[in-house]
């Protein structure tokens, strides 16, 4: 399955225990590859410029859960190849590569975030409410309570990197 940066997608059962995924051509230096929401216990294992397996990886993410992570740095222009394990036993898991880095476009002002409250699971966010939460800026796209912007992307839009 061909990835898009910065769009997850919903990993399906019904493909069988491992899925495949790749992302061809990074345009930015950095990557953060996320597994995550659902219900079950899935692994991830990444490599880079070469097709990956569970004998053969870059980053390996073993949690008990569905929230796994890898990140890497300097691989502007390459492939990101993913293998999801345990997935079908896993219900509503996602799985998304979030490009970050210095992008091909005019760079970005640095503090983005500097007028953005910092997202907190205390609070009501109508639509529209613009956050920060680990150096990213999100975006309500739905009224929520306290929602976490990284496990809800149904009621948050990703906005980018802080810097």
């Amino acid at each position: 399955v061909t990835l898009s940066s910065n769009k997850p997608v919903i990993i399906d059962a019904n493909y069988g225990n491992e899925q495949h995924y790749v992302l061809k051509n990074l345009s930015t230096d950095e990557a953060s590859v996320y597994t995550y929401h659902g219900h079950g216990n899935v692994d991830l294992y990444v490599a880079i410029n070469r097709p990956v397996s569970v004998n053969d990886f870059d980053c390996v993410s073993r949690n008990q859960t569905n929230d796994e992570y890898c990140g890497f740095s300097g691989i502007k222009g390459t492939d990101i190849y993913v293998l999801v394990t345990g997935a079908d036993r896993s219900v509503d898991t996602h799985l998304v590569v979030i490009a970050e880095g210095l992008l091909p476009a005019p760079p970005e002002p640095q503090d983005l975030c500097t007028t953005l409250s910092e997202w907190s699971p205390s609070y009501y966010y109508p639509t529209g409410m613009q956050v920060q939460y680990y150096g990213h800026r999100f975006t309500a796209i739905q009224d929520n309570w306290g929602a976490d912007p990284f496990d809800n992307y149904w009621y948050w839009n990703y906005q980018g990197s802080c810097k």
